[in-house]
């Protein structure tokens, strides 16, 4: 099996409770089958907690909330699980998090995701040294090979097209402003600051920033990536989303982590996305930029 990642993965380690916020609050923690059957049965505290906590089937678990945070999560921000038990009994999810891997048919994409403050703030170093790179390992399909050199390829300048045209087109925004107001958010700040989109709030050099603009792009592309979808389209509504939160907290790291944290997580984001983009409405609108052939 082949492999397409980003260069830097190796180098993610996690700051625990020194992290500016936790992975383990505001959106539902899923826990697969064995972990949840093992909590479940523990006679402590880790048992005490799954049994009142502990939602859905046997396939499907997944913890209730407490304020907003998970909890086996303690007031220092660190996991009772590990505490106790070791970081070998941790779930699936939360073993792996931020580290993510889609299986797409013989490769792999694995990619840290950028709902995480720390990775974000690899992403930013990374466009300050030319872009975020990515590495082929062995890929053995031609799809999403030639899928990934189109959008580097055709990504370069996305920013500085996307500039020209943004003092223009209003029905842009509006267009924005309609996907977003259709999302769920965790954060009421983010949802109130994307339903307002508009192209004349931002600042014009966070969109002719080629790099920060393109290396969005490819990420939410590659994130997104469904031969049956028409991801191109979406990636570049998340890009343009998250660049006008960058714009708009004047900090390029906040406004990429609150972004993907309270979006990208979302199977009801990503198909909702899709659907309005699939309107004639939407592809009108969006034939008038001078993208419109690669994003379609």
């Amino acid at each position: 099996m082949g492999k397409l990642q980003q260069k830097y993965i190796k180098e993610f380690v996690c700051l625990a409770s020194n992290c500016p916020d936790t992975c383990c609050k505001g959106w539902q923690i899923y826990i697969d089958e064995k972990t949840g059957k093992d909590y479940l049965c523990d006679s402590g505290e880790i048992g005490k907690i799954a049994r009142e906590s502990m939602r859905g089937k046997p396939y499907s678990y997944h913890l209730a909330l407490s304020n907003k945070r998970c909890p086996y999560l303690t007031r220092d921000n660190l996991c009772k699980v590990i505490q106790e038990k070791g970081e070998n009994a941790l779930s699936v999810v939360c073993s792996s998090h931020p580290r993510f891997t889609h299986i797409l048919y013989e490769d792999k994409f694995s990619f840290l995701s950028l709902s995480c403050p720390f990775v974000a703030s690899m992403f930013v170093s990374s466009l300050k040294n030319g872009g975020v790179e990515y590495e082929k390992i062995d890929m053995q399909n031609p799809f999403l090979s030639q899928f990934y050199d189109t959008v580097c390829e055709e990504s370069v300048n996305l920013g500085q097209k996307l500039a020209q045209i943004c003092d223009k087109d209003k029905q842009l925004s509006l267009l924005c402003s309609s996907l977003f107001s259709s999302l769920e958010y965790l954060e009421e700040e983010t949802k109130q600051n994307l339903i307002a989109f508009d192209f004349d709030k931002i600042d014009k050099d966070y969109i002719s920033n080629s790099t920060l603009f393109s290396s969005l792009f490819k990420y939410f592309a590659l994130v997104c990536y469904d031969e049956k979808s028409p991801v191109l389209p979406v990636a570049f509504i998340f890009a343009l989303g998250t660049i006008y939160l960058c714009s708009q907290f004047c900090n390029i790291e906040k406004g990429i982590y609150k972004f993907v944290k309270e979006t990208e997580h979302s199977t009801k984001n990503i198909r909702q996305a899709v659907r309005i983009l699939r309107s004639p409405k939407a592809k009108n609108i969006l034939s008038k930029t001078p993208i419109f052939d690669l994003i379609y």
